[in-house]
């Protein structure tokens, strides 16, 4: 008596239109024709490389100093890079 109406289900579904494998084939023909992104070049503070001059000899004092410089600089630039990241992925979604 359940393969008849399961025979029904899937006849009835198979009727319905569009198939899996087409909708899936339109999907993939209108991300092929869908405009190129340009590549962009990430800004400066992405790619920078920075570098605390201590070397041995130098007071602990001064060192320390010098380090906490560095880092501080370093974190800006990852934090102006995290929202330029931000912002370029949001641009890339397109409006919400």
């Amino acid at each position: 008596m359940r393969l008849p109406i399961a025979l029904s289900a899937l006849i009835f579904c198979v009727s319905c239109g569009d198939s899996v494998a087409e909708r899936i084939a339109a999907d993939a023909r209108a991300r092929v024709n869908a405009e190129p992104i340009a590549p962009v070049s990430p800004p400066r503070e992405c790619s920078i490389e920075r570098r605390a001059d201590v070397g041995a000899g130098d007071r602990l004092d001064v060192a320390v100093l010098a380090l906490a410089r560095v880092q501080a600089r370093h974190n800006a630039d990852k934090r102006a890079c995290g929202a330029w990241i931000s912002e370029y992925l949001d641009g890339l979604s397109g409006p919400q």
